[in-house]
């Protein structure tokens, strides 16, 4: 049973894995792209991981929309009647996972892709804001105070993945006019 448990574990944590490969390619790229091929390189190559690394994770969360209950069954026998709460609730839980897995895709990207362009103190501050200034007061108030306990805390953490974003994601497709691309 230990040995089950641990293996579907290590394959749930493998999208995770596999995601942040996708994302940590865009750092280094963009930086030497900068250099060699100019803005239109960065264009390209920002976009591109873009796509890949949120259509991966968009992969990731259909799966985890999907298939939460066949998921959470790897894990808790579904044929023993003391489990029936914990797989509603864990299924529950990947399901937020799921959306969380998007708009986690989506920040981590464009924050990677600001920061192969040098563009990491705004993007830190915006960061901040949405991590601590939306995601924990959503966090507070859904978890507690509404009642929707571990759930509207994942809920309220997803949310401030989210505002990051939907700050972020613009921020790479202005950064022309931005002044982020400083060519020698």
């Amino acid at each position: 049973m230990q040995a089950t448990w641990a293996r579907r574990m290590k394959e749930t944590l493998a999208i995770l894995t596999i995601g942040d490969g996708v994302l940590e390619l865009i750092s280094p790229r963009e930086h030497s792209l900068l250099w060699e091929i100019g803005p239109e390189g960065i264009r390209k190559a920002g976009w591109t991981a873009f796509a890949l690394g949120v259509g991966f994770m968009a992969v990731a969360s259909i799966v985890f929309l999907t298939f939460g209950p066949l998921i959470v069954s790897w894990f808790l026998d579904p044929r023993l009647p003391e489990n029936a709460n914990a797989l509603a609730l864990a299924a529950t839980f990947l399901a937020v996972a799921g959306v969380f897995q998007l708009v986690d895709g989506a920040q981590v990207v464009a924050a990677h892709a600001l920061r192969g362009l040098s563009d990491t103190k705004i993007p830190m501050l915006l960061a901040i804001l949405g991590y601590w200034g939306v995601g924990l007061p959503t966090s507070y108030i859904l978890g507690f105070v509404v009642g929707w306990n571990g759930v509207g805390i994942w809920i309220g953490l997803a949310t401030g993945l989210a505002f990051v974003a939907l700050l972020l994601v613009p921020r790479f497709a202005m950064r022309e006019r931005l002044g982020l691309l400083r060519l020698r």
